[in-house]
């Protein structure tokens, strides 16, 4: 008897399938669709019912023509594309109904386009003259002025929108279909140091006007360091202000002296402010920053001193010890950051996808081991089953699930570090807005002084008596090593806020 051939045993639906795909699965092929990113949805074409009557506006009229409209309206923004009636001020097509082109030019939105078009020729205007004055001589200085004018907003606008130049050359043809013949973008970056001269002479106008400025600087050292010099002000309006005066690469980081410079370089001689308009400084709280400070202080000497209030709390979080947790911590990070694998797999067993720890994000270490918590139930069967996940990271987390006390400690600190952490947390992203926080300030610190006061611990309490049973002994031992944990994050933060910068707070 012949033996039954291999695609005997299909079924009718596989019979059916693509020749391919059965050639391919008995070669032993596994073909799987890869998981597609949350965020990738589908996108259509909305459309219009079907039933509904459209009116085709500026349609033709054959009692009246659009150049009798522009006519009857001399002295409005009107004019005639293609046969159809146009208003240059709002960009777009009428009806040459009388009664519709009445009610359009007393419409508020035809007045405010009247408005900006005044506006707009003053600005022209400023920078035709600011074109002329800078570029005698320079290459294209006899284009037409309108040209040159093209040119220079559009460089403005791509800096504005942070479109890098060198894509011009790929949108040349677009942006010259509709308007001026344009350049190459070596040329057209020309215009940047005029640009870059028009904003210091606005930031000028604006500091002259006022009396009242604090100072923001910060840097990075990264690469190299680079320095950031921020004033804000209250403008007539009452509205609060904020200008960036410098962002300045230098090759290494500064001293106290060389900040010192920096900053009275930029503040009195760049943009003249005067001594005893400079009322407060912000900044981190680095030794170098302070130094550089009190230089500066015998130049302003009305400066207010603060440190980042923000930056301080952040700190707290770096005082606490934990010692099953910090471990925990720090394996867990590792794992998903060097996994994207273990990333979504976590995110398929329960949902959510787990944040990432970032050094730069305040507080990011709680909010991953606030998730962590959330989802505590899965961490160890999650690190169970995928053996083949950060070996090296999974070994040392199993390690504290393999012993029975070190799991228990671990329950009972992350609890501990959440209960601790919140309302700092809190206190930090609330004074890190832009808002009058002068006025509400101080009462957010005393919330937070108040919340360590009372020793409100709901988390850690539940667990330690989850593990305790009813041995209230192992219950107060439990209890008491989390706060011995925390403690010293509090002493940080009540030595900062209640000595250091007490007089400040008050």
């Amino acid at each position: 008897m012949a033996e039954p051939s291999d695609y005997s045993s299909l079924s009718e639906d596989d019979e059916c399938s693509d020749p391919l795909e059965v050639a391919a699965s008995g070669a032993g092929a596994r073909l799987g669709t890869p998981e597609k990113a949350s965020f990738s949805g589908k996108r259509k074409v909305h459309t219009n019912p079907a039933e509904k009557k459209r009116n085709v506006r500026g349609s033709v009229n054959p009692n009246v023509s659009a150049w009798d409209r522009v006519n009857e309206f001399k002295h409005q923004c009107l004019t005639t594309v293609s046969g159809n009636l146009r208003c240059d001020a709002c960009r777009e097509t009428l009806s040459k109904k009388k009664s519709s082109v009445k009610k359009h030019i007393s419409s508020i939105n035809y007045i405010k386009a009247l408005e900006n078009i005044k506006k707009s020729k003053k600005k022209d205007q400023n920078i035709k003259d600011l074109l002329a004055k800078t570029s005698r001589g320079a290459k294209g200085s006899t284009l037409p002025e309108d040209m040159r004018l093209y040119r220079y907003e559009l460089v403005e606008v791509l800096l504005r929108a942070g479109i890098p130049l060198l894509k011009v050359d790929s949108l040349r043809p677009f942006l010259e279909k509709y308007g001026h013949r344009l350049t190459s973008r070596n040329h057209l970056a020309e215009f940047i140091p005029m640009i870059r001269q028009k904003e210091i002479d606005f930031v000028k106008s604006e500091i002259a006007a006022n009396s009242a400025f604090s100072v923001i600087f910060d840097g990075s050292t990264r690469l190299g360091e680079t320095l950031a010099i921020i004033v804000r002000f209250i403008d007539k309006d009452w509205n609060i202000q904020q200008r960036l005066l410098k962002l300045e690469i230098l090759a290494k980081s500064m001293n106290a002296e060389e900040l010192a410079q920096r900053l009275i370089q930029c503040l009195a001689v760049e943009y003249g402010m005067q001594p005893n308009h400079l009322l407060a400084a912000r900044r981190d709280g680095t030794s170098v920053n302070e130094a550089g400070l009190c230089q500066v202080m015998f130049f302003f000497p009305n400066i207010l001193n603060v440190i980042c209030f923000s930056h301080t709390i952040d700190n707290v979080g770096k005082h606490f010890e934990f010692s099953v947790l910090d471990t925990f911590s720090r394996c867990w990070n590792t794992m998903f950051s060097l996994s994207p694998a273990a990333w979504l797999l976590w995110k398929t067993r329960t949902g959510t996808a787990m944040r990432l720890h970032s050094k730069t994000r305040w507080w990011s270490k709680w909010e991953v081991l606030n998730q962590v918590m959330e989802f505590f139930g899965n961490v160890e069967p999650f690190l169970r089953e995928n053996d083949n996940r950060s070996p090296v990271c999974r070994t040392s987390l199993l390690e504290i699930f393999d012993d029975p006390a070190t799991a228990r400690d671990l329950d009972v600190e992350l609890a501990a570090m959440i209960d601790a952490g919140k309302h700092f947390v809190q206190a930090t992203y609330y004074l890190e807005g832009d808002g009058p926080l002068v006025f509400t300030c101080y009462e957010r610190l005393s919330a937070l002084a108040h919340a360590i006061a009372i020793e409100s611990y709901p988390n850690t309490e539940a667990k330690a008596r989850q593990h305790a049973g009813r041995n209230m002994a192992l219950y107060n031992q439990l209890v008491a090593q989390a706060k011995a944990c925390i403690n010293p994050g509090f002493h940080f933060y009540q030595q900062k806020f209640s000595v250091q910068f007490h007089n400040i707070v008050i």
